[in-house]
């Protein structure tokens, strides 16, 4: 993975050789959120998270995007900031249909989902009938591992 971050940013990619596909995972300071792409275009996009006092306002035209979720959108507790990319990880799955998923894992446990064929990706933090993200739900089994739910 890789990173660049300064006082106010940090930007994460990651990138699967195999399906040719990448994550790109973006905090302004304000949001989070993560793009899947192909090498020159966006196909997913999901917010992860916002940042404790973040200024929370409805975009008026393209180019206020992105911006932090609305708080009728969020549910849970709140996500730590990632302060660097050890906190990341990014799991890439082929799916039916030609469909391949990028799940992304923060602090250690399952958070998000983007896909090849949906638009918005789906995240642990999102209530449903938001504008960034779908909701998604991790089941954790007694073995340790888990199951996820995309609804």
């Amino acid at each position: 993975m890789s990173q660049h971050d300064n006082d106010e940013a940090l930007t994460l990619s990651a990138w699967d050789d195999e399906r040719q596909i990448g994550v790109k995972l973006e905090d302004d300071g304000q949001a989070a959120f993560a793009y899947l792409w192909d090498g020159t275009t966006t196909l997913s996009a999901v917010w992860l998270y916002n940042h404790p006092g973040a200024e929370v306002h409805m975009p008026r035209s393209p180019a206020d995007l992105p911006t932090p979720n609305l708080p009728e959108y969020i549910v849970g507790p709140p996500v730590a900031p990632l302060t660097d990319d050890s906190q990341v990880q990014i799991n890439f799955r082929g799916s039916s249909f030609n469909e391949y998923i990028a799940l992304v894992f923060l602090h250690d446990r399952p958070h998000a989902a983007l896909s090849t064929v949906q638009k918005i990706g789906w995240c642990v933090s999102a209530r449903s009938g938001g504008p960034y993200a779908k909701p998604m739900t991790v089941l954790q089994q007694a073995d340790g591992t888990f199951s996820i739910k995309l609804e």
